[in-house]
Order: C-alpha cells, then structure tokens, then sequence
C-alpha cells in the first residue's frame, strides 16, 4: 500500500554539509553495514563484549569444560553465539567474581538450564526496581551494575525493559520532581542502564527483511525509551539503525532517501509547547518517503498525538504500541 503525503508537509530536499548532521549520517551509514551475520547470531568477539567475558577465556572454558553447546558456524568457518550463550557466559563471570571457581560453576548449568518456574505475565518486577533505586540513592555504581548483570544475565533485553527498566526510570523522575533524590542520583542510574542497553543494541547482528529507522527530534536528548522501541523492534525480526538523540530533520532525510525504510520511529519527550513540537514534527516529516510506516512516541508526542494523526494519519502514537501490536511492524 502507498500513502499519499499528508497535505502541508512538504520534502526538504538539503542534506546536511556539516556539523552533527554529517556525522550522524556516517556513523549510520557506518553501522548499517557492519553487520551481515544472521539476527541474534554473534561472533565470538561481540559475543565476549556482551558477556564480558575475554575471547581467550571463552576459547578456554569450552575446551575444559564444555559450557557451551556446539557453537553454530556459518561460511568463512566463524563461531556464532546466541543470546543463550551470551546469557550463560554473563551468569558464570558474575559466578566467579563471587568466588565461586569456574569448574563449580560449570558443575552447576545443568540445574540452570532447567525450565523456571512460570512467571505471571505483565507487570513489573518490584525487588529489582526497588534493589536498583536504593543502590542509586546510595551512590553505589558497583551495586546498580552488579543488580543490572543479574537482571540482563537472566531477562531478554526487552523483557527487561518493559518489567524493570522502563518502571524505574519513572520511579526515579517522580522521585527527582518531589525533591527526594538529587540530579546525580537520576544520572548514575540513568547513565548506567543506557551503556548496557545501547551496548545491547550496538552489538547485536542485523537481521530480517524490515529496516527500521529510529531517531529522536533535533531538541530531544532523551533516548531511553526509543533505545527500548528499538530493543523490541530487533527481537521482532528488523534490521535497526538507531540514529539517537538530537537527530536533525536533515540528517534523517538523508538516511531515509539511502536506506529506505520500511518503518520509522520518532520520539519526543520534553513538552517544549504545542507551536515548537508541530514545527520539530513537520520538518521530520517532510523528509520522509511517501508510504513509511511511523510511530511518534515520547510524553510530548503522545500529549499531542492529535497534531500527529492530522498529518501522518497513518501513524501510531506511543513506543508502547510497537510492543503490543504484533502486526506493527511488517
């Protein structure tokens, strides 16, 4: 199906010739072809940054102790690792650094591996938020990436998001509104859950016939939970190339024009008033091929969400929506 362009918007045709928009482009560019194993299959180098753990010491785990299952190999004889394998490598480096030796360690990944419990769906994990929150308040760096390991060694990054994540960086701006934690707190939890999830998002192989493109208005410095809509929108099968925070109408223009994308995620989050939102809306939106998909998420876009529908009828409000319409993305 073909979309007409909603009337008003027009196409910007300059590409940007400097500045942040130049360089948003190449890294995009960059990033777009660095990847062409299968998604969620990783080369034992991304596979020991995601985890970790050393290449050398994977190497040696799995000839003395045969942890992992046979790895996959695909054409030019490379190992590939799946989120299993990164998951188990994470949970064993964490084991160690308790002071348990790796030979105990390994004994025990047979119980590991059997199935959990089943787990309520929806809703949000309490002891983790709560575990996260106090190492925050405390000023403990070490003990939010010690409670991050484990919750990411045993969660799907999306789960992860929408159960602990996302819950507690909203726990931590109504703490920060009423006065009872500083900026810094928010920062030392904030700062830290972006680096794992930007590391997860950076890392994974690109797969699937889909490109997604994501990307937030030129004003917009927060990313988090478009780094979340891309998280989800990887597990659901698209390539992503997540251009992130302050991204110029140009800059996105220009990608858009090369990759052609078959689904675009925007986000805005600060209300800066209705006139500054429709003007950051309307010069990204002109620089969109007719017939892309969109989603324009954020606290600010969803207060607006009218002045969305008006020109992009076909639009979906709300970065939630992409993880509960599973026919959102095609």
């Amino acid at each position: 199906m073909r979309f007409s362009r909603p009337r008003g918007v027009r196409r910007a045709s300059r590409a940007p010739t400097s500045g942040r928009g130049v360089a948003v482009v190449r890294l995009a560019q960059t990033l777009y072809k660095d990847y062409t194993i299968p998604m969620e299959l990783y080369r034992i180098q991304v596979a020991a940054r995601l985890s970790g753990v050393p290449v050398g010491l994977i190497r040696q785990w799995e000839r003395r102790y045969g942890i992992l299952a046979k790895p996959d190999r695909r054409a030019g004889g490379y190992r590939l690792y799946g989120p299993e394998d990164v998951d188990l490598l994470r949970h064993l480096r964490l084991e160690t650094e308790r002071g348990i030796s790796i030979r105990e360690a390994a004994a025990q990944i047979p119980a590991r591996l059997s199935p959990p419990s089943p787990r309520p769906s929806g809703g949000e994990e309490r002891p983790e938020i709560e575990a996260l929150i106090a190492a925050a308040r405390a000023g403990s760096a070490a003990r939010v990436d010690e409670v991050l390991d484990r919750l990411l060694a045993f969660s799907p990054a999306p789960e992860a998001f929408d159960r602990v994540l996302a819950p507690v960086l909203r726990s931590m701006g109504d703490l920060w509104r009423r006065g009872e934690v500083s900026v810094a707190h928010e920062h030392l939890l904030t700062e830290a859950i972006r680096g794992r999830l930007v590391a997860l998002l950076r890392g994974a192989p690109r797969g699937g016939t889909s490109l997604a493109l994501c990307a937030c208005f030129e004003d917009e410095a927060h990313d988090l939970g478009l780094v979340g809509a891309a998280l989800e929108l990887r597990r659901r099968g698209c390539s992503v190339v997540f251009l992130g925070a302050r991204t110029p109408a140009a800059a996105l223009g220009v990608m858009a024009r090369t990759l052609r994308p078959s689904f675009v995620a925007l986000a805005s989050v600060v209300d800066r008033g209705p006139a500054r939102f429709r003007r950051a809306l309307d010069a990204h939106l002109a620089e969109l091929p007719t017939g892309t998909r969109l989603v324009v998420g954020g606290r600010a876009a969803e207060r607006y969400a009218d002045d969305v529908r008006e020109r992009w009828p076909q639009a979906m409000v709300g970065l939630e929506g992409i993880r509960r319409d599973e026919h959102a993305v095609g």
